[in-house]
């Protein structure tokens, strides 16, 4: 099993569930990526009418699930490990517009055809392996009717790589490669729109707004 594939195993143990927010939302740096994040996850998400029924997948422990309902969205949230979804339930519980978890496989989604305005995928498409992706975005295109957002760390160049390169610092990898996305994006159906950056040469940052290829045809 490589490094890639067992990393995902890891949120089904629940300590790691437990210790997830804690470990990644804590301190000023944390928390400054965090509302960076959700800034770009807004600028994907504009346009949108409220009331649209929105897919949080893998949802994990709701990070940002109580957020999209507070924007007028109906979130649905899913997630392999139950003891993510467990962690998440207390987020979500009593929050207008969260209609519900549910455990779920990304490639294996329980709806209909194009019964979604939209889905987002966060923090989630490093850990697919590149032969897995394309299921993966063919199962989005199918139920979603709208647009796909993907927040991924792309490998780019940015100051600090530079940095870090020119100090003779090793580089930490960077799981996703443009091209190949872009690739795999359309063999699975997935048609990109725009792309927001975070920090352009600062931050290997970005969120992809797809459409899918049904979406465009009928526009």
């Amino acid at each position: 099993m490589t490094e890639r594939r067992q990393e995902p195993l890891r949120y089904r143990d629940a300590g790691v569930a437990r210790d997830y927010d804690q470990l990644r939302q804590t301190g000023w740096v944390r928390r400054r990526r965090e509302a960076m994040m959700r800034r770009l996850l807004a600028r994907g998400l504009a346009g949108l009418a409220p009331g649209s029924l929105v897919l949080d997948v893998p949802c994990g422990t709701g990070r940002i699930t109580p957020w999209l309902a507070a924007r007028g969205l109906r979130v649905i949230g899913a997630d392999l490990s139950r003891d993510m979804l467990g962690e998440a339930q207390a987020k979500v519980a009593g929050v207008r517009g969260c209609l519900g978890l549910l455990v779920g496989d990304a490639a294996q989604l329980p709806f209909a055809d194009q019964s979604l305005d939209a889905a987002l995928l966060v923090r989630f498409l490093h850990l697919v392996e590149d032969a897995e992706r394309v299921p993966l975005f063919r199962e989005l295109s199918r139920v979603v009717r709208g647009r796909v957002l993907l927040h991924v760390g792309l490998q780019a160049w940015t100051a600090k790589r530079l940095l870090r390169r020119v100090r003779g610092v090793p580089l930490k990898p960077v799981k996703v490669q443009w091209k190949p996305l872009l690739a795999q994006l359309e063999e699975g159906g997935l048609r990109v729109e725009r792309v927001h950056r975070k920090l352009p040469f600062a931050s290997t940052s970005v969120v992809v707004v797809c459409r899918p290829a049904h979406s465009v045809q009928g526009a």
